[in-house]
Order: C-alpha cells, then structure tokens, then sequence
C-alpha cells in the first residue's frame, strides 16, 4: 500500500481576507467531502431485492444486510451496490430476498439495537456483515470497542441459527490517501472478529485485500473505481462484486448456502475444510 507523500510548505506572499477565506473553504470542502456524502442524507430505510424470486417463488433464501454507505450501495450510479451485485452473480437459479438494512454513516456500535430488531423481524437464514471502517476510522472509535460490536452481531446471528458473511469492503480513495496506515488496522479487526468464533457457519470474503491486489496485479489506479474519497463509483462496485462473487462461487455449490448443522460439520472435517470458512 502506497504511503502518504509528504510536501514541504510554500512560502507565499500575504494575500487579501478574502482569498484566505476563500482557500481556507476550498482545502476543508475537499477534506471532508467524502464524509459529507454519506452522512448528510436522512437515514435510508430498508430495502428489499429480489433475486430469481417473487412472492410465489418459495422457499427463498432469505438474506440481511448490515453496513455502512458502501453495504448500502451508494456511489453505484447503475445498480443495487456490489453486495446484490453478487449475490445475482451466482451460479444457478436459486432465489434469494435480500434486505439490505445497512444504514449510511453508522458503524457496529451505533446500530445494536436495529440490528437486533432487524433480525426478528427479517428472521434471515443468511447475515451479512459488510462494514466500510471508514465511519469508525473517521470517529477514531477505539479498535477493541469496534472488534468486540462485530463480534456481538456474529453472535446474535448465530443465535438465530442464520449463516454469517463478513465481508471487507473495497477499497476506496481514502484507502490510498488519508487513511492509507488506519483502515487496514480496522479491517485487521473485522477479520479477527470472525476468527473468535470457530465456527462452522461463520465465513470471510476479504474484498478489500482482493481488490488491492488485483489494481496491483493489473497496473491500475483507484481513481478509476472512485465516486469520490469514500466511496467506489459503478465500476468500483461491479469489480467488487465480481471478485466478491467469485469467492462465493468457490465456496458455495451451486450458489446455496445453507446452515451447517452438527452432522455436516463432523462429515467436513474428515474431508477436509475450505479456505473462506472461519476456523
């Protein structure tokens, strides 16, 4: 991952009030557009997608999203966001109903209460937990509160006896930029969160290392993926989705996923056990 370049400061010769005032506006618009973006919007409610299904269509899978902007599909100016983007990517015909409940400019700890709330409600046999960090690296929220939130909400979803996606987000400009040495550190967090567990029905996709390698397999620069300092633009999400899909696909036969009960997993693990899969 690129470091920050350093400038030395230029002198400049005193300039009138109103042109201070007028770069002091321009330097803090830039600095804080990307948060601006997915925090001046009222709270999105939640919505719902149908894939290879309809209200005739049973039994379809049914799936919950948590998140942040980026879970929610923001910047994605021709579609749904890169988590429906997937799922409608699998192989098969197999129907699923995706709520996507991930609500913009919120992180884990902010959302325990919806989060539980959702889940009775919803009642999914799938939990997608696809947090972007960026609000938290932005609030500077301690990494143990933020690894111990995500950990609560695998443990709820396991609880409800529903199959548990913890998905590291793309990468963004920010990525690269201003927050090049701290969002590692928070997804790091995400990644160990789901390690506590052991568990079966707990699996990681780690998109935001996927795509970090392929821009840098492919020579590629991340202003092509940005819609702006926070979030990917349609191509970012689309490349998200295809690597994000692709991981399912391997895992996933067919494109079902299903809750693993005590039987299988003793059946697996004398046959061995899966790379994405939690142990």
């Amino acid at each position: 991952m690129s470091r920050r370049t350093r400038y030395r400061p230029i002198r400049r010769r005193p300039q009138p009030a109103r042109w201070r005032w007028a770069l002091l506006a321009g330097l803090c618009a830039g600095a804080i557009g990307g948060w601006l973006y997915g925090h001046s919007r009222p709270p999105a409610q939640p919505s719902t997608a149908w894939i290879h299904a309809s209200v005739h269509t049973l039994p379809a899978t049914r799936v919950l999203v948590v998140g942040g902007s980026v879970a929610r599909g923001w910047g994605d100016q021709t579609g749904p966001g890169y988590i429906v983007r997937a799922f409608a990517a699998l192989p098969g015909q197999h129907p699923y109903v995706i709520t996507n409940a991930a609500i913009p400019g919120t992180g884990p700890e902010q959302v325990q209460a919806q989060f539980r709330q959702e889940l009775d409600k919803v009642r999914p046999n799938v939990v997608v937990l696809s947090w972007g960090t960026l609000n938290d690296v932005y609030r500077r929220t301690p990494l143990n509160v933020f690894e111990r939130a995500i950990e609560q909400e695998i443990a709820e979803s396991l609880r409800h006896r529903a199959v548990v996606l913890v998905i590291t987000p793309p990468v963004t400009q920010a990525t690269y930029t201003r927050y090049s040495a701290s969002e590692p550190q928070y997804v790091a967090r995400e990644l160990a969160a789901a390690a506590e567990f052991h568990n079966p029905n707990v699996y990681v996709f780690d998109v935001f290392d996927d795509m970090e390698q392929y821009l840098a397999a492919h020579h590629q620069d991340y202003a092509r993926y940005a819609a702006d300092g926070w979030h990917p633009n349609a191509a970012g999400h689309i490349l998200a989705a295809r690597l994000l899909a692709a991981g399912m696909e391997d895992v996933f036969a067919g494109g079902v996923i299903r809750y693993r009960h005590q039987a299988e997993v003793a059946d697996h693990s004398a046959a061995g056990q899966h790379s994405h899969m939690v142990q």
